[in-house]
């Protein structure tokens, strides 16, 4: 991967999100502090398989917090190719809570896969850590702990699920949390 750029990749044919891609399957998108740094839609929504909705996997460089808030940014434009409209935002604060609880509790690698299909919208962010998300309860002055609160209450007002798929070559994980883009449409009408 060229400095500056960052790497989307379609998984098939792939070897998976951690097998080396080439030609057709890899969308290079300017990274923020690229010499192209600025965020341009127009040039971003011919992209080849954001317009076919192809699931999309984005690796993180790293576990700060800068590469959460690209992967937020990446996700947003992602998203918005696909022509999701309101739903693109609902999808970037999956991705949000997600990415966000894998740089703060995760181990690298760090990667998320986004795809819409069948009328649902699945994120995934997988980590190398062993720790598994646990649902807190925090209390009014508590600055954290609301994430998956806060997804599982979109789960329930959206319809969908989350889960975590364990990692069966080692310690990692993937969580992943799958949202109705059906009632979403429903309830905007």
């Amino acid at each position: 991967m060229s400095p500056g750029r960052v790497t989307i990749t379609r998984p098939s044919g792939s070897g998976g999100p951690g097998g080396p891609v080439a030609g057709p399957g890899e969308l290079g998108l300017p990274s923020r502090g690229s010499v192209r740094s600025s965020c341009r839609p127009e040039r971003e929504r011919h992209l080849p398989s954001a317009a076919a909705r192809e699931p999309a996997v984005i690796r993180l460089p790293g576990r700060r917090p800068v590469h959460a808030r690209d992967a937020r940014r990446r996700a947003r434009v992602l998203l918005a190719a696909w022509g999701l409209g309101e739903q693109a935002s609902l999808g970037e604060l999956v991705v949000s809570e997600l990415v966000s609880n894998a740089v703060c509790h995760g181990e690298t690698p760090i990667w998320m896969r986004l795809s819409a299909a069948g009328g649902e919208l699945r994120v995934e962010v997988h980590d190398g850590g062993a720790g598994r998300p646990v649902r807190k309860h925090p209390g009014g002055r508590d600055e954290d702990g609301r994430g998956l609160e806060v997804l599982d209450g979109l789960i329930e007002e959206q319809g969908g699920e989350r889960g975590v798929i364990s990692d069966p070559a080692g310690p990692g994980k993937t969580v992943y949390v799958v949202v109705s883009l059906e009632t979403t449409l429903a309830g905007a009408r």
